[in-house]
């Protein structure tokens, strides 16, 4: 006989009132989820930013322990791309100073490493830029991804980066995966993932639909066909093949290579590359953004620091031709106060 027994749910806990020096709070219990304000005494300030603070109830704790510190004391600094040592307390006496370290791929560009709290605030803040050695994202390679690392926009020298071949594609290798090293703010050659097909006699026919690279073959150049870093097989004959360019490359020589019948090939195209790549931080005039990929006479716009001023970029050559600075026009401001409200970040 099996007696079935209802599943009992863990009630959420209460949290007890938080004992609070120089401050002021509601001393009784809270329930869960429920929201607590404090405010502290003249000469101090909360342990968090603003002159009150709410700290809320999960499951038996506080989101964090209400606490009011010396108002002379610096709240921990915000320092983008950057870190610094953590406090035991969690804040900065006054006359404190720590010593901020940049993150993987950024480097400090200013002339101090170091900020102090002066009187409740930090004296200016180093500045962490992106390392002249560093690279930005890996390079978009068709049929593959990047499987050991989470996107991100900078990668620090030596960084490594692995690709993964989708699945009936392989490198030019005949593998499944190939790494890229960043060197010298570039990375190395990434792979090119081919679809292959297992011959089975002379005169095998590849997969139709997408870019081909057979295993096998009939013709008298051999088993293998050439491989073009970046480039694809996109049609195949008995005595020719024809190649494409992935994107950002350009085809340099004749797309058609034919099969000689002393069983050598005519001579390979070459896939250069053209694209540009745009990083704001070499540009003080332009507002931060992520290192962004354009393809050879693309045009982009961009937007300065001062708000309602855009600039245009165009990759002409694998170089970035940057514009000034300059007003927008009427029909772009007009679009900012009716579609995105002035937004500084989009206008």
């Amino acid at each position: 006989m099996f007696v079935l027994v209802p599943a009992v749910r863990a009630q959420a806990l209460p949290c007890p009132a938080p004992s609070l020096n120089n401050g002021f709070l509601h001393q009784e219990m809270h329930p869960d989820g429920e929201e607590l304000t404090y405010a502290c005494d003249t000469g101090f300030k909360p342990i968090v930013e603003g002159w009150w603070a709410k700290s809320k109830c999960q499951n038996g704790k506080w989101s964090h322990v209400p606490q009011c510190i010396d108002e002379r004391s610096c709240l921990p600094p915000a320092v983008q791309n950057g870190g610094f040592p953590v406090s035991r307390t969690g804040w900065h006496e006054d006359g404190e100073s720590v010593r901020i370290t940049c993150h993987d791929g950024y480097e400090i560009t200013s002339d101090y490493a170091e900020a102090t709290c002066l009187d409740g605030r930090w004296s200016s803040l180093p500045i962490c830029g992106e390392s002249s050695s560093a690279c930005g994202e890996p390079p978009p390679v068709q049929h593959a991804v990047v499987t050991n690392v989470e996107y991100r926009t900078v990668f620090a020298a030596n960084a490594e980066v692995e690709y993964e071949c989708e699945d009936g594609y392989f490198t030019q290798e005949g593998g499944t995966k190939k790494s890229v090293t960043c060197s010298s703010g570039r990375w190395t050659e990434g792979p090119t993932c081919s679809k292959w097909t297992q011959s089975t006699g002379s005169g095998s026919q590849p997969g139709h639909g997408d870019s081909t690279t057979s295993a096998g073959g009939g013709s008298a150049c051999g088993r293998g066909l050439p491989v073009i870093p970046n480039g694809d097989v996109v049609e195949r004959a008995a005595m020719y093949l024809k190649y494409q360019c992935q994107n950002y490359y350009k085809l340099v020589g004749s797309e058609t290579v034919h099969c000689f019948s002393d069983g050598t090939w005519s001579a390979l195209p070459v896939c250069q590359d053209a694209f540009c790549k745009v990083n704001t931080a070499l540009y003080r005039d332009l507002r931060p953004s992520a290192p962004q990929f354009m393809k050879e006479g693309e045009r982009k716009t961009f937007h300065c620091v001062e708000q309602y001023y855009i600039a245009e970029a165009t990759c002409k050559d694998g170089v970035v031709q940057m514009s000034a600075c300059k007003y927008m026009n009427v029909f772009h401001i007009l679009i900012c106060h009716y579609v995105f409200n002035f937004s500084y970040s989009l206008c």
